[in-house]
């Protein structure tokens, strides 16, 4: 039986760095990375590739609706030619959670995989402002958590942490609540995630696939995402004021934006990119020393494609225009 750990979550939630270190945790042979990328290209994956996993792409939609097909072949693919012995689910930031273990649990897989653990992540700096915005999906990922692990918590007050606490309980109350600080967790935390008991979590699971789904996927259906690749280099000031304009409501309701882009030579830094997360308005900029391909992907609602491509290639833009 091939182990198999579904790490959800929603949008900036952290559930690239927690599947990063997850996998250092595994020392139970070959693990593959089955991702679902909300958009064209896969920005996630090549961080994952980076440290040397073996990564296989879902792009554009949603698994809850047209892919589930591709999906099903994503999974027989890494099962006959890859020969796991672990593989790691990342669902896009917009999957019905639910849909995910519906499929897992038909005839394909339900005498070839075995579900170890459901990890659901959430941005504890944002939630309660998302929750308004996403209704019946929040729900569903984290009424189908077997671990709810709430990240960023170090930037919020007690307060703010009780309340999130407090609404989780009333959605799941077997699942566990975590409180963490990813970026400093030490590799013992993660290795608690490996294994659960089997019979807890067939249990667990019998009791929570409901009729939620299809409530969450109504949510999302007027979501969009944009990826595309990016010629010019940043420095981090110029960078920073790229990601500031998307907060303009003429570009459209900017939710998520995540990327990798070339860094202009700088005298006191040696890397090679800049990455960058952005989440609600709040964003951050690392240096990277990852080789990819610069590429960006934005997640939201009404979205003004060309503009978003305009503000971040603005060179091509201006040679098309001559």
């Amino acid at each position: 039986m091939v182990n198999v750990y579904i790490v959800s979550g929603f949008l900036g939630a952290g559930k690239t760095t927690f599947i990063k270190k997850f996998l250092r945790s595994l020392s139970n042979g070959k693990s593959v990375i089955l991702e679902n990328e909300f958009g064209e290209t896969s920005v996630d994956g090549d961080f994952i590739r980076d440290k040397g996993y073996d990564v296989v792409d879902i792009p554009e939609g949603c698994i809850c609706c047209n892919l589930r097909i591709d999906f099903t072949d994503g999974i027989m693919n890494i099962l006959e030619n890859m020969n796991p012995n672990n593989i790691i689910i990342e669902p896009t930031g917009l999957g019905v959670l639910s849909e995910i273990l519906k499929i897992l649990d038909g005839k394909e897989f339900k005498h070839r995989c075995i579900i170890k653990n459901i990890i659901t992540l959430v941005d504890g700096e944002n939630y309660l402002e998302q929750k308004e915005v996403f209704g019946e999906f929040f729900k569903d990922q984290i009424i189908n958590a077997k671990n709810v692990i709430i990240s960023k918590s170090h930037k919020i007050s007690r307060d703010t942490l009780v309340e999130i606490v407090e609404s989780f309980e009333e959605l799941n109350v077997k699942g566990n609540i975590l409180s963490e600080d990813l970026e400093s967790c030490e590799d013992e935390f993660f290795k608690g995630f490996i294994d659960s008991k089997e019979e807890e979590l067939k249990n667990f699971e019998n009791s929570i696939l409901g009729e939620h789904s299809k409530e969450g996927q109504r949510e999302i259906e007027n979501f969009t995402s944009i990826a595309f690749e990016v010629k010019k280099k940043y420095s981090r000031e110029e960078l920073y004021k790229k990601l500031s304009i998307l907060k303009q409501y003429d570009i459209g309701n900017i939710f998520r934006a995540k990327g990798i882009v070339k860094a202009k030579a700088n005298i006191e830094s040696m890397s090679q990119s800049l990455e960058f997360d952005y989440v609600n308005g709040n964003y951050e900029i690392r240096e990277s020393k990852i080789e990819a391909t610069p590429k960006i992907c934005v997640i939201g609602e009404n979205l003004n494609k060309n503009r978003i491509k305009i503000i971040f290639n603005p060179i091509e833009i201006n040679r098309m225009k001559r």
